[in-house]
């Protein structure tokens, strides 16, 4: 009794860390607070050259749309986790902007509570990677690695979220796409590198044990709650959607796969 209320009050005390953000002011490089053993880290984070899609440049200061927003960089510490997330302010909507960062914080830990929230235990390391945004949307991919005491191996970590800058909620792929076994046959043709052996092996996997109609529900449902254990993450740039599609360890946990946006014109719905 006295082990689940110590994890319960564990899994409390992070839930009330999710609940604010740090807000740095713009153009300010790092502010650090000591929090017991927490360090939170604080840098203003943006894409360089989001809008001709170049994905691997997040240092550089970036304003979506007409608003001055500023996407932060924070960093939770306490012994053997390492968690950095996006955080946003300036934003002209404080309500909106506090609902976001609830979302972007509750994605970035939500590994740690599924395990528990016991630092004791977990060995974690996670970092995100903005993949695009603009006045009215967002798309983080998170990525990492987790091992959790008595585990046979460490997990790769890579997943996602969307948002709707506007209105402050998630978005699915299903909210970008048409899911039909017109998408399966298009994600069934991707063409992975031969010398990428790994990868090849995880999407061979892929096709040879889903069927079309399998597919078609994983797709429906990607992108869903962390805690719903969703198969398939969804993130997207201006010139394509990336598909990050969960396998077993021996082909590497996770295959990303990337389609670009005019081989799915027929496609597209609302969002997109």
């Amino acid at each position: 009794m006295k082990i689940y209320l110590k994890r319960y009050l564990i899994v409390i005390f992070i839930l009330l860390f999710l609940t604010s953000c740090n807000k740095s002011e713009l153009g300010q490089k790092t502010e650090a607070k000591e929090a017991g053993d927490s360090v939170i880290a604080v840098h203003t984070v943006i894409p360089e050259e989001i809008e001709k899609g170049n994905t691997e440049n997040i240092n550089e200061n970036y304003t979506p749309g007409n608003e001055n927003i500023t996407i932060n960089d924070l960093c939770f510490v306490d012994k053997n986790i390492n968690i950095r997330y996006p955080c946003l302010s300036h934003m002209s909507n404080t309500v909106l902007e506090e609902s976001i960062n609830d979302i972007l914080k509750k994605q970035a830990f939500a590994e740690f509570i599924s395990l528990g929230g016991n630092s004791e235990k977990i060995t974690l390391e996670l970092n995100f990677r903005v993949m695009y945004t603009n006045k009215s949307l967002l798309s983080i991919k998170y990525f990492g690695s987790v091992y959790y005491e008595g585990a046979a191996y460490p997990r790769e970590l890579s997943y996602t979220v969307n948002i709707n800058l506007l209105k402050g909620y998630r978005l699915q792929l299903k909210d970008f796409l048409k899911i039909n076994k017109n998408f399966v046959n298009i994600l069934r043709s991707v063409n992975i590198p031969a010398e990428n052996e790994l990868a090849s092996e995880a999407f061979d996997y892929f096709n040879k044990n889903y069927s079309d109609d399998d597919i078609i529900y994983l797709l429906n449902n990607a992108d869903s709650p962390y805690e719903d254990s969703p198969v398939i993450y969804s993130y997207f740039n201006k010139e394509l959607i990336g598909l990050i599609i969960a396998v077993p360890h021996v082909t590497g946990d996770v295959v990303e796969l990337q389609i670009k946006w005019s081989d799915l014109k027929s496609l597209k719905s609302g969002c997109s």
